[in-house]
Protein backbone atom coordinates (compact mmCIF):
# COMPACT_ATOMS: atom_id res chain seq x y z
CA UNK A 1 0.00 0.00 0.00
CA UNK A 2 0.96 3.54 -0.96
CA UNK A 3 -0.94 4.77 2.03
CA UNK A 4 -3.21 3.33 4.89
CA UNK A 5 -5.19 6.08 6.95
CA UNK A 6 -6.27 5.51 10.84
CA UNK A 7 -9.32 7.41 11.30
CA UNK A 8 -8.88 8.05 15.11
CA UNK A 9 -11.67 9.33 18.00
CA UNK A 10 -11.29 12.69 18.71
CA UNK A 11 -9.52 11.97 21.82
CA UNK A 12 -6.16 11.13 23.19
CA UNK A 13 -7.27 7.45 24.24
CA UNK A 14 -5.20 4.24 23.88
CA UNK A 15 -6.33 3.68 20.59
CA UNK A 16 -5.25 7.49 19.03
CA UNK A 17 -2.09 6.92 20.85
CA UNK A 18 -1.60 3.28 19.55
CA UNK A 19 -2.32 4.87 16.14
CA UNK A 20 0.60 7.69 16.47
CA UNK A 21 2.78 4.77 17.66
CA UNK A 22 2.30 2.78 14.36
CA UNK A 23 2.17 6.09 12.14
CA UNK A 24 4.96 8.22 10.67
CA UNK A 25 2.46 11.17 9.48
CA UNK A 26 -0.25 12.71 11.10
CA UNK A 27 -2.95 14.76 9.24
CA UNK A 28 -5.28 16.47 11.64
CA UNK A 29 -8.71 17.85 10.75
CA UNK A 30 -9.47 21.21 11.96
CA UNK A 31 -12.37 23.09 12.95
CA UNK A 32 -11.73 27.08 12.24
CA UNK A 33 -13.20 27.91 15.69
CA UNK A 34 -10.61 29.12 18.90
CA UNK A 35 -11.88 25.93 20.95
CA UNK A 36 -10.23 23.30 18.12
CA UNK A 37 -7.37 25.50 17.90
CA UNK A 38 -6.55 25.46 21.68
CA UNK A 39 -6.84 21.60 21.51
CA UNK A 40 -4.23 21.68 18.64
CA UNK A 41 -1.67 22.74 20.88
CA UNK A 42 -2.62 20.19 23.07
CA UNK A 43 -2.21 17.36 20.29
CA UNK A 44 1.11 18.97 19.69
CA UNK A 45 2.11 18.41 23.22
CA UNK A 46 0.92 14.99 23.28
CA UNK A 47 2.77 14.21 20.22
CA UNK A 48 6.05 15.61 21.52
CA UNK A 49 5.35 13.03 24.58
CA UNK A 50 5.51 10.37 22.19
CA UNK A 51 8.06 11.23 20.11
CA UNK A 52 10.27 9.82 22.78
CA UNK A 53 9.44 6.89 21.95
CA UNK A 54 8.93 7.58 18.06
CA UNK A 55 10.76 9.75 16.80
CA UNK A 56 9.97 10.32 13.38
CA UNK A 57 6.18 11.06 13.84
CA UNK A 58 5.09 14.34 12.57
CA UNK A 59 2.18 16.62 11.94
CA UNK A 60 2.06 16.25 8.23
CA UNK A 61 -1.18 18.18 7.30
CA UNK A 62 -3.37 20.42 8.94
CA UNK A 63 -6.62 20.75 6.89
CA UNK A 64 -9.92 22.66 7.76
CA UNK A 65 -13.60 21.64 8.12
CA UNK A 66 -16.86 22.71 8.63
CA UNK A 67 -16.04 25.80 6.58
CA UNK A 68 -18.33 28.22 6.05
CA UNK A 69 -16.23 31.25 5.19
CA UNK A 70 -17.91 33.63 8.47
CA UNK A 71 -15.50 36.07 9.69
CA UNK A 72 -15.08 33.66 13.01
CA UNK A 73 -13.83 31.01 10.07
CA UNK A 74 -11.75 33.21 8.59
CA UNK A 75 -9.91 35.03 11.19
CA UNK A 76 -9.41 31.21 13.17
CA UNK A 77 -7.99 29.65 9.28
CA UNK A 78 -5.74 32.65 9.26
CA UNK A 79 -4.14 32.21 12.92
CA UNK A 80 -4.26 28.15 11.70
CA UNK A 81 -1.97 28.78 8.46
CA UNK A 82 0.41 31.13 10.57
CA UNK A 83 1.34 28.60 13.06
CA UNK A 84 0.95 25.64 10.73
CA UNK A 85 2.91 27.23 7.84
CA UNK A 86 4.12 24.85 5.28
CA UNK A 87 1.30 21.70 6.39
CA UNK A 88 -2.07 23.93 5.65
CA UNK A 89 -4.07 22.51 2.78
CA UNK A 90 -5.25 24.81 1.03
CA UNK A 91 -8.56 22.36 0.17
CA UNK A 92 -11.17 23.64 2.65
CA UNK A 93 -13.71 21.23 3.76
CA UNK A 94 -17.42 23.13 3.57
CA UNK A 95 -19.97 23.12 5.91
CA UNK A 96 -21.95 20.55 3.99
CA UNK A 97 -25.81 18.50 5.11
CA UNK A 98 -25.15 15.98 3.06
CA UNK A 99 -21.31 15.32 4.99
CA UNK A 100 -23.78 15.81 8.40
CA UNK A 101 -26.35 12.68 7.47
CA UNK A 102 -23.85 10.29 5.20
CA UNK A 103 -23.18 8.34 8.65
CA UNK A 104 -26.83 6.98 8.85
CA UNK A 105 -26.39 5.88 5.44
CA UNK A 106 -23.74 3.07 6.56
CA UNK A 107 -22.23 4.12 3.81
CA UNK A 108 -19.76 7.16 2.38
CA UNK A 109 -19.87 10.23 0.88
CA UNK A 110 -19.35 8.97 -2.50
CA UNK A 111 -22.11 6.71 -2.44
CA UNK A 112 -24.63 8.57 -0.35
CA UNK A 113 -24.35 12.07 -2.22
CA UNK A 114 -21.50 11.67 -5.12
CA UNK A 115 -22.08 15.62 -6.27
CA UNK A 116 -22.20 17.21 -2.97
CA UNK A 117 -19.69 19.34 -1.87
CA UNK A 118 -18.48 17.58 0.25
CA UNK A 119 -17.81 14.71 -1.69
CA UNK A 120 -16.02 17.17 -3.84
CA UNK A 121 -14.10 18.85 -1.37
CA UNK A 122 -13.04 15.59 -0.12
CA UNK A 123 -11.61 14.49 -3.67
CA UNK A 124 -9.82 17.80 -3.88
CA UNK A 125 -7.91 17.11 -0.54
CA UNK A 126 -7.36 13.98 -2.03
CA UNK A 127 -5.38 15.20 -4.82
CA UNK A 128 -3.86 17.73 -2.76
CA UNK A 129 -2.41 15.41 -0.47
CA UNK A 130 -1.41 12.50 -3.51
CA UNK A 131 0.46 15.73 -5.13
CA UNK A 132 2.04 16.89 -2.17
CA UNK A 133 3.63 13.47 -1.47
CA UNK A 134 4.85 13.08 -5.36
Amino acid sequence: YDYILIDCPPSLGIVTTNAFVASTDIYVPLTAEALPLKGMRMLEEYIGAIRVIKKDLRITGVFITRYNNRNLNNVVDSQIKKAYEGVVFETRIRENISLAEVPLSGGNIYEYAPTSNGANDYKSLTEEIIARNK
